[in-house]
């Protein structure tokens, strides 16, 4: 058995050929199959429906085409069925001709493909097959269902008679394995076939498939008993595991224990989405557009298929613009986002917009609920019972629990000067704030509250954050951030991080700013625009032209220095958006009240005011100021965008709501940002 030199990686899922930077596009060449597997959700098979040639090429013509939409760095062309084997001279057909339009069109894909099938491998060995392999070797991916031992296998993938496939899919494994040594099966286990999930798992491994990318079915399949046999089978599996050393060969995994299964789930994760429906395209026969594969009408039982286009008219963007929304705080039951056990649950959106009622994608099934909690348990015993073999290796189930269970740092920002500028945007001005200091008693009250509500804070005093507490407490160096007005820029002393205040009177002097930061070794600039909310379309075609001669300037010099509104939009994967000032931060003012932000307090200090030291947090609105209910930021994908606030309650009334400024601002800021610094996109 193999010495472990980099950590356990046992459990954990292999990246796949479509992950990445990839679009997925993908041909229902049929539907038609070879086989009648029980738990397949293509529910409609039937010999009469398959994709022309001419349909095919006008989908390839599409899809290179909109490199506005399909903008990635590659490309993963899928055929599918039904069985896709069954159509292998069209796949060729297909394949030759994206490959010549690549070429011709010097398309940015032309290297960067992968032509994939998902097959049930009867066919894998025939020759037509084998020269599409030969003939694009380097370029092609193949996954097989192989389902376990022949028992379960026959039990579920059975031909039309009723009779098991094992016997004709296992004479093409060993030639798969020989050109495609690394791939993985994705092995399914239904109610009938449960009691056989170790001995499967242990069978793949044993014939040298060695990385089993097992699952439950997700649709209502399961009785009161399921849990009990699933958790019994995985724990016997997880013995065998250990008895055989099997964890410490990184060329083995079974998903089941994915040491992160069973995670509680953090605030990020309620804006991110299950899958890429909706990013991806899969084109039906007759050359309909469909969200993903699961959308299709003959994979559905109770719903018509949620076709978003075809390739005459093009992609209907009202009838996608919904899985843009497509999070797990939209579709999710609060009782499963609030259990303690949800993470790696698994969920199809094709199969609970099937399952629902209105036929709507914002729903969830929950039918798995306790075959998880099973799932759960038995992962919990295997990493446990591994423990104390690790001889000072990392668990990494452990790990995971641990960063899990950190709760998310909020922050009570605490204003000790009304003459210290804001940070951030301003109000009206300084003057009803002038004079007004912290007094020491104050200081001494506000660290306890902090305390008591489990805030964090953080002192702002002359100019600059300083987390005072972690000063007080440790001698390591802590960040210093640099906050200059543009004005005085040449006065001021600056850290590697600098907050550079802008405000409209000093836009023209931007650029000349920069290089003197550029100069001093800054390593990062922030620019934080002070006043926006009295910009005037001059003002916006300055800061335009300023932007334009930055983003130029560093990408002529090659130049290693971050600016916020440049670099922020292109590399940040965030799927929440904005500043979290009222949700994970506060501000506490010299004058003892407490404000979302200083920008309020220096705004209205009466007017704004959301609690007090004494008496707490008294803002009853607090739900309105998440920024999942921002319903115009919710498709928007610049995500520097600090969605303010201060601008939104102060310029149109409501928290919710963005004025149009910040929007332009934010739109310049990513359309100069994607031309000069990079256009890779988070979807």
């Amino acid at each position: 058995m193999k010495e472990i030199k980099q950590g356990i990686v046992f459990g954990m899922v292999p990246k796949s050929a479509n992950e990445g930077n990839m679009n997925n596009i993908t041909f229902c060449l049929t539907e038609d199959c070879n086989l009648r597997c029980k738990y397949c959700y293509e529910v409609h098979k039937n010999n009469k429906r398959k994709m022309s040639f001419a349909t095919a090429k006008k989908v390839v013509d599409f899809v290179l085409s909109k490199n506005d939409i399909y903008n990635r760095e590659g490309v993963v062309w899928e055929f599918i069925g039904g069985e896709p084997l069954l159509e292998i001279n069209l796949a060729d057909e297909i394949s030759e001709y994206i490959k010549n339009r690549m070429q011709e069109l010097n398309h940015p894909w032309k290297d960067n493909y992968i032509f994939h099938f998902s097959t049930n491998g009867i066919l894998y060995h025939l020759p037509a097959f084998q020269d599409y392999l030969l003939k694009n070797k380097g370029y092609v991916s193949v996954g097989m269902s192989v389902d376990g031992n022949k028992v379960k296998h026959d039990n579920q993938r059975v031909y039309k008679d009723g009779s098991g496939s094992y016997d004709d899919v296992i004479r093409n494994v060993e030639l798969w394995k020989k050109q495609f040594p690394n791939a993985s099966t994705k092995a399914t286990f239904s109610h009938d076939d449960i009691p056989y999930l170790k001995d499967s798992v242990i069978h793949l491994w044993n014939i040298g498939i060695k990385k089993v990318m097992a699952n439950i079915v997700l649709e209502d399949v399961w009785d009161e008993n399921d849990p009990v046999i699933f958790e019994s089978q995985l724990k016997e599996l997880a013995d065998y595991v250990i008895e055989k050393e099997i964890w410490k060969d990184p060329e083995y995994t079974v998903r089941f224990f994915d040491p992160y299964v069973g995670l509680p789930l953090k605030k990020i994760d309620m804006y991110k989405k299950y899958c890429g429906a909706g990013a991806m395209l899969a084109v039906d026969c007759d050359g309909n557009f469909f969200p993903c594969i699961r959308f299709l009408n003959f994979t559905l039982s109770n719903h018509s298929g949620y076709c978003i286009g075809n390739v005459n008219d093009g992609i209907d963007k009202n009838k996608l613009k919904a899985f843009n929304y497509l999070i797990r705080e939209n579709m999710t039951p609060k009782k499963c986002n609030s259990c303690e056990i949800a993470g790696g649950c698994m969920n199809c959106v094709g199969s609970s917009y099937d399952d629902s009622e209105e036929g709507t994608i914002f729903h969830r099934t929950t039918y798995i609920c306790e075959m998880h909690k099973a799932n759960v348990r038995a992962n919990d015993y295997f990493w446990n019972k591994l423990d104390p073999l690790l001889n000072g290796l990392e668990n990494p189930r452990k790990s995971a629990i641990k960063i899990a269970n950190i709760k998310e740092i909020k922050h009570l920002i605490i204003y000790m000067n009304g003459n210290d500028r804001p940070y951030c945007l301003c109000g009206k001005d300084l003057n009803n704030s002038a004079n007004q200091k912290m007094s020491q008693d104050m200081i001494e009250d506000a660290i306890r509250f902090a305390e008591k509500n489990n805030l964090k804070p953080l002192f702002y005093n002359n100019g600059h954050l300083s987390d005072v507490i972690d000063i007080i407490n440790s001698n390591k160096p802590v960040v210093s951030v640099s906050v200059i007005d543009l004005k005085s820029i040449h006065e001021s002393k600056v850290s590697s991080i600098v907050d550079l205040l802008i405000d409209k009177s000093s836009i023209r002097d931007i650029f000349s700013g920069f290089k003197y930061l550029v100069d001093m070794k800054v390593s990062r600039i922030n620019f934080i625009l002070s006043d926006i909310k009295f910009w005037l379309e001059k003002d916006l075609s300055l800061y335009s032209e300023q932007l334009i001669n930055v983003a130029s300037f560093i990408k002529e010099k090659e130049l290693y220095i971050k600016v916020n509104v440049l670099h922020d939009v292109t590399v940040s994967e965030r799927i929440y958006y904005g500043c979290d000032a009222g949700v994970n931060s506060y501000t506490l003012a010299p004058n003892g009240k407490i404000y979302i932000c200083p920008a309020f307090y220096f705004e209205d200090a009466d007017k704004y005011s959301i609690g007090d030291l004494d008496n707490g947090f008294t803002f009853k609105y607090g739900d309105s100021l998440h920024n999942n209910n921002f319903p115009e930021c919710s498709g928007c994908k610049n995500y520097h965008c600090k969605r303010c606030l201060y601008l939104n309650k102060t310029m149109t009334n409501e928290y919710s709501i963005s004025p149009d400024i910040q929007c332009e601002v934010s739109n310049l800021e990513a359309e100069i940002s994607r031309k000069f610094i990079g256009k890779k996109s988070p979807f």
